[in-house]
C-alpha cells in the first residue's frame, strides 16, 4: 500500500505543502483585518453591477409602515 502511495504523495508534495501554508497565511491575514479594505471594494463593485430592480408598491408601503412605527 504504501509503495504504492509514495510516488503519488511525492509527486504531490510541493501542493501538499503549498495549500496549507497559503492557506494559513490567506486567514491569520484575514484575521489581522488586512483584507477588508479589499473586501469592502469589491463588495461595493458587485453592489453597483447588480440591475436596478424596480421599485413596488409593495415596498413603498413597507417603507411607510416602517417610518409610522418609528415615529
Amino acid at each position: 500500500m504504501w509503495a504504492k502511495l509514495k510516488p503519488h504523495i511525492w509527486q504531490w508534495r510541493g501542493v501538499l505543502l503549498a495549500v496549507p501554508n497559503i492557506t494559513a497565511l490567506v486567514i491569520a491575514i484575514r484575521l489581522t483585518g488586512l483584507l477588508q479594505l479589499l473586501e469592502l471594494a469589491a463588495l461595493d463593485q458587485f453592489f453597483l453591477l447588480r440591475p436596478q430592480e424596480p421599485a413596488t408598491r409593495k415596498t413603498s408601503w413597507l417603507l411607510v409602515f416602517c417610518w409610522q412605527v418609528a415615529v
